[in-house]
């Protein structure tokens, strides 16, 4: 009973960062790339050049790092995120400047930081050592890497008021290039046309802040009144497209090397912690197959292929 514990509470503190940041990775499958239907590993292709734009650019930082301002561009405040060393002076500063990139950053470094800000360094720290992943010593040494931006959190005083006033100034925010993504009053075809404007504009940071909706605009859910299988068929068909269209978007350009979730994603589940790991296949989530991951797979590289034609209609985002 002690080690069932000992384990719910790893599966727990795991999943409870990468879903709070989008991604969900907690066990490899390694059957998916030793059997003989293994999938291929991704060569990168080049990063996503257009020209053309449908989005505000926004401000690009300039030479003075102090130089915060709610028009900053999604890039300039994904790089301070990415870069910063203490996640809790990055939040306190992004939601004190306000503006849609910084309040959209400020969520992911609270929902990184979410084992921290509820069990405390220590207590986070103990119970991924009792785990299997604490008797890996690159997986620890990973996850105390990716965890060190967090430890100032601890103490924070979470509430769910404090949450909800959060999103609602990020939905309310009209300032920076991606203010329009949050807004609650844009209708499906008007976010489609931003969601093509973001990927038109050659920002990767822009295409993975709109990878994991895409899902919801592409295919409507079960009408009301739908049958338990269906609405379980939808929920696993958006789990699996958000996990092709995170994919893509880290073939496109967008950060996914050390640091990043996507990066501790497939560390934690797989023991390969270097740059690129997410292209070996794991489960991505628990019920996924072997054929599911081969779907993905394709998927993957249909997103790809279609961002670059620019053929909307294969993406489910024609006008």
């Amino acid at each position: 009973m002690a080690a069932l514990e000992r384990n719910t509470w790893i599966v727990v503190i795991v999943a409870m960062a990468l879903v709070a940041t989008g991604w969900w990775g907690l066990s490899s499958l390694p059957d998916a790339s030793s059997s003989s239907t293994h999938l291929k590993t991704v060569v990168a292709p080049a990063p996503l050049e257009v020209p053309v734009s449908a989005i505000p650019a926004g401000r690009n930082a300039s030479s003075d790092p102090d130089a915060w301002s709610a028009m900053d561009s999604v890039s300039t405040a994904g790089s301070r995120f990415r870069d910063s060393k203490d996640l809790r002076a990055f939040f306190d500063r992004a939601k004190e400047v306000g503006g849609s990139a910084y309040l959209y950053y400020a969520t992911k470094a609270r929902g990184r930081c979410l084992n921290v800000i509820l069990l405390g360094n220590m207590k986070t720290e103990q119970m991924m050592a009792s785990g299997p992943e604490g008797q890996d010593t690159v997986r620890m040494a990973a996850w105390r890497e990716w965890s060190a931006p967090c430890a100032r959190f601890e103490g924070y005083a979470i509430s769910q008021e404090e949450g909800n006033q959060l999103y609602q100034r990020l939905r309310d925010a009209d300032e920076g290039p991606a203010a329009q993504f949050f807004k609650a009053s844009v209708t499906s075809d008007q976010h489609k046309g931003l969601v093509r404007g973001a990927l038109e504009s050659g920002s990767p940071e822009l295409a993975d802040l709109v990878a994991p909706r895409i899902a919801y605009l592409a295919k409507d859910p079960p009408p009301r009144g739908a049958t338990e299988a269906e609405t379980k068929a939808y929920a696993k068909w958006v789990q699996a497209e958000q996990t092709s269209w995170k994919l893509a978007v880290c073939e496109l350009g967008a950060y996914c090397g050390r640091g990043s979730e996507t990066w501790i994603a497939a560390c934690m589940a797989t023991g390969e912690c270097g740059e690129g790991n997410y292209r070996r296949p794991y489960r991505y989530f628990f019920y996924a197959t072997v054929a599911d991951l081969q779907a993905i797979a394709a998927r993957r590289d249909a997103i790809v292929e279609a961002v670059r034609a620019r053929d909307w209609a294969a993406l489910g985002l024609a006008p």
